[in-house]
Order: C-alpha cells, then sequence, then structure tokens
C-alpha cells in the first residue's frame, strides 16, 4: 500500500471516529435489558382516550440462555392510555419501569371506531418516529384492535410473525391489499390523499390452539376518513389492477362438458391507457396471464380437448375483466376512492388536462367509466380425468 494510500486510510479512519464518538452522545442510549421490545400495536378509542394495546416479546432466562418455546405465545401484553398518542406511549414506561422500543414492530391495528375518526394524525405520528419501520403491515380490526393484539396465535415464535405472514400470503393470492407505513405515508402526501388497508377479523376458538384470523375486506379511505369497506371479490378486483399477485386460484363451474375447473392464474403485466371523451376520462385496462389447470372434472367422463380448454381460457379470462370492472365502479365511480391512483396516470400522459380539471377530480371520478380486458394462457394441463 502507499504512502499516501495510507495516509488517506488514517483520515478516514479518524474521520469515522470523531462523527461516531462525536455525536454519541446526543442519543439517549439504552441497554437492551432496559427495554420493552414492541411486537405489534393496537390503536383503539375509548372514552375519548387513545388505548395501546401492545404486544412485547418475553424470552424466559435459563441457565444464562435465552429460552424461546415456539408452542407458547413468548409475549406479553401491555395497556396504556392517554388524550394523546405521545402521552398514552410514554406511559410505556411508567406501566413496565423499562423504555418501549418499537424497531421490531410487524404491524399496527386500528380499531374500527379509531380508524372511523380519522386516521392522518396516527399515521403522522409513527411517520415521524425515528424508531418506526417504512415496511410495518397497517390493518384495521374488524372490531377493537386489542382483540387482534390479545389473539393467542401459536404457529409462530411470536403471534405477530403469524400476522405479518398472513398479510404476505394474502397479496400472494389475490386476497389482502396490503399496506405499510410506507405506502400510506406516500398516498397522503399526494393532492389525491386515498388510502386502503385490510380489514382483519380475529376468530377465537374454544381450543387456544384453533384461533386464527382473516381478512374480510378492504377499507377505503379518503382525506383521512374512512369511507367503506369492500369485499374480498372487490379486493382481488382491485388487485389485479394494481399490485402484483403471484397466484390466484379462479373457479370455473358447470358450463358445457365442464363440471368443475380451477385455474391457477400467474399475472404477468397490467397496463393502463385513457382516453378524455366529452370532458370525461375512460380507462382501459389490459391483464396477461398465464395459468395452470389445478383441478379439472368433465361431465359423463369425457376426456379433455383443446376446445375446452380454450372455453376455460376464455371464461377465466373474462372473469378477471369483470372483477376489475366491477371493483372500478364501486371504489372510483360510486367512493370517489382513487387507490388505483389513475391521477397519476392523467398527470403524466394527460397534462393540460389534469391542470384544468385536478379541482374537480373527485366529480369526475364519479362520472369516468373503465373498461377491462384480460388475456390467459394455460401453459399446464398435465391432468387425468
Amino acid at each position: 500500500m502507499t504512502k499516501n494510500k495510507l495516509k488517506s486510510l488514517f483520515f478516514l479512519l479518524l474521520s469515522t471516529a470523531v462523527f461516531v464518538f462525536g455525536f454519541s452522545g446526543c442519543l439517549k442510549s439504552y441497554e437492551l435489558k432496559e427495554r420493552v421490545l414492541i411486537q405489534a400495536i393496537g390503536i383503539d378509542k375509548s372514552d375519548g382516550l387513545y388505548k395501546f394495546s401492545l404486544q412485547s416479546f418475553i424470552a424466559e432466562e435459563t441457565g444464562g440462555r435465552t429460552g424461546i418455546d415456539s408452542s407458547k405465545s413468548n409475549t406479553k401484553i401491555i395497556t396504556v392510555y392517554g388524550k394523546t398518542i405521545s402521552e398514552a406511549l410514554d406511559n410505556v414506561a411508567l406501566v413496565q419501569g423499562k423504555t418501549a422500543f418499537y424497531g421490531q414492530n410487524k404491524y399496527i391495528a386500528i380499531g374500527r371506531e379509531a380508524a372511523k375518526e380519522d386516521i392522518s394524525r396516527i399515521l403522522a405520528f409513527f411517520n415521524s418516529n425515528n424508531q418506526a419501520r417504512a415496511g410495518t403491515d397497517i390493518i384495521m380490526a374488524d372490531g377493537e384492535a386489542a382483540e387482534i393484539i390479545e389473539l393467542k396465535l401459536v404457529e409462530n415464535i411470536t403471534s405477530s410473525l403469524s400476522v405479518r405472514h398472513m398479510l404476505e400470503n394474502g397479496l400472494v393470492n389475490g386476497k389482502i391489499f396490503r399496506a405499510t407505513l410506507l405506502d400510506m405515508d406516500t398516498a397522503a402526501e399526494s393532492s389525491i390523499s386515498s388510502l386502503a388497508m385490510p380489514v382483519i377479523t380475529p376468530v377465537k376458538a374454544e381450543n387456544e390452539i384453533d384461533n386464527t384470523l382473516y381478512a374480510s375486506g378492504t377499507a377505503l379511505f379518503k382525506d383521512g376518513k374512512y369511507v367503506a369497506e369492500i369485499n374480498p371479490i372487490l379486493t382481488r378486483g382491485l388487485l389485479w389492477a394494481t399490485r402484483d399477485i403471484d397466484s390466484s386460484i379462479v373457479a370455473y363451474i358447470d358450463s358445457g362438458d365442464v363440471d368443475i375447473a380451477a385455474v391457477e392464474v400467474d399475472k404477468l403485466s397490467i397496463d393502463i391507457d385513457a382516453q378524455i371523451v366529452d370532458g370525461i376520462p375512460h380507462f382501459k385496462f389490459y391483464l396477461k396471464a398465464n395459468g395452470s389447470l389445478t383441478e379439472l372434472l368433465l361431465k359423463d367422463n369425457k376426456t379433455a380437448h383443446a376446445e375446452d380448454i380454450h372455453n376455460i381460457e376464455t371464461y377465466v379470462a373474462e372473469m378477471i375483466a369483470q372483477e376489475m370492472e366491477e371493483a372500478f365502479d364501486v371504489i372510483v365511480r360510486q367512493h370517489r376512492c382513487d387507490v388505483f391512483r389513475l391521477y397519476e396516470w392523467l398527470k403524466k400522459n394527460e397534462k393540460e388536462f389534469w391542470q384544468q380539471n385536478s379541482g374537480n377530480w373527485e366529480q369526475l371520478m364519479a362520472l369516468s367509466t373503465c373498461d377491462a380486458e384480460a388475456a390467459l394462457t394455460i401453459k399446464r394441463f398435465d391432468l387425468k380425468n
């Protein structure tokens, strides 16, 4: 190594040391044993106060080692109240004698009543919190958020991981419109603030091992205010047109020679186009997908032919297109929520129109129209009848 390189390396190490040690006193530090590790946050409103149900991670110390039992919840529920969000969370230290750490938080559940008031304040708080992770999931509870936080789920080390895996898999198979803190922040900062988040329903069984959760739909918000909920079918229509769906099963039942067929659809692409007709936007969705038959039963034990496969392709493609159109009609035209983010297309491709009509976008949404088209090719057919 040359003398100049050694000199440069010395100054680099020196400047790094000055930065680290010089600024280490700016933020108060805590040892891990002084922290409460928060895995999930539930937010409700009770008697005018914020009620926070916090799921914290615990692990028993056994012989100097941390014991984790995957058959148990490994969690403790902390409940705090406050007139403001900050006051409620500051009370964690009073209750626990430790400072809460939110860097490992998996999701934030907002109770139905709290969500119906205004979610802007909640989202703004966590977006400004330096511990909050951009990838934290945001969900709305079908009831109180505390019910989800307190529900014992033992499929994973902590129940918060079970919820996270549910949300991940739900997006993959087209059942859940997944929303993260970053998604919500990006949408909230736009001039057209339409938000969506999954609605999760807890199901408590007599045997705690069988407790479960399911996605009952998607909640729509506009300017931070709750607008409506859409069912899982409309949610999938929204997902076809907006988010990536790795695969989704579409059924084809009782038509022609086909008694029952199920196709696993792999979405390839979605293109959105539009034209302005008499001052009204008309949108066109075009989806391309591949598929594979996962189940097939023909009437009278017949053998499937190319025509049967073509009919299945046509039927499934038409069903996908119909789901997108229905989602557009309900979300955009009826509820005037642009979670499709169609305004971005207009801003980019119809600049003059958008400049003239951006202030009337809510009225234009109610008048806008949509046609959807899908093309499906079944690539794998190896079932025997």
